[in-house]
C-alpha cells in the first residue's frame, strides 16, 4: 500500500516534472522568436534607413551638379557631410542594438539552459533514470 502511494506520488513527481520541461522549452522558443523578430526588424530598418540617406546623398549630388551660383556650393557639401553624419551614425545604432540582442539570447540561452539542467537534477532525484526519459 504505501509502494503504491510512493509510486503514484514518484510518478506524478515525474510528470510535473517532464511539464516544466516542456513549458521551459517552449517558452525559450517563445523568447528567441521574439528577438529573431526583434532582430530582423532592425535589420530592415538598418537598410531602409541606409536606402534613404543614400537617396537623399544622390539628390544632393543631383542638384550640385547643376549650374550653382556662387557660393551656393558651399551648402551642398555640408548637406552631403551631414548626410554621411546620419548615415554613420544610424549604422551605429544598429548595430549596437544588433549586438545587444545577441548579448540578451547568449543570456537567454544560458539561463535556460541552466533551468534545465536544474529540471534534470530534480528528475534524477526523484529516480527516473537518462534511460527512463521520454
Amino acid at each position: 500500500m504505501y509502494e503504491e502511494q510512493a509510486a503514484r506520488e514518484r510518478r506524478a513527481s515525474i510528470a510535473r516534472i517532464e511539464r516544466a520541461m516542456d513549458d521551459e522549452r517552449a517558452e525559450q522558443r517563445r523568447r528567441m522568436g521574439i528577438l529573431d523578430s526583434v532582430a530582423s526588424d532592425i535589420g530592415q530598418y538598418r537598410t531602409e534607413y541606409q536606402n534613404r540617406m543614400q537617396n537623399m546623398g544622390s539628390a544632393v549630388m543631383e542638384i550640385s551638379r547643376h549650374d550653382l551660383p556662387d557660393g551656393a556650393d558651399d551648402p551642398m557639401v555640408e548637406a552631403t557631410h551631414t548626410i554621411n553624419r546620419f548615415e554613420d551614425e544610424g549604422q551605429r545604432v544598429a548595430n549596437a542594438a544588433l549586438q545587444r540582442i545577441e548579448e540578451i539570447r547568449e543570456n537567454l540561452d544560458r539561463a535556460h539552459r541552466q533551468h534545465m539542467r536544474d529540471l534534470e537534477d530534480e528528475m534524477e532525484a526523484t529516480g527516473k533514470g537518462d534511460g527512463d526519459r521520454g
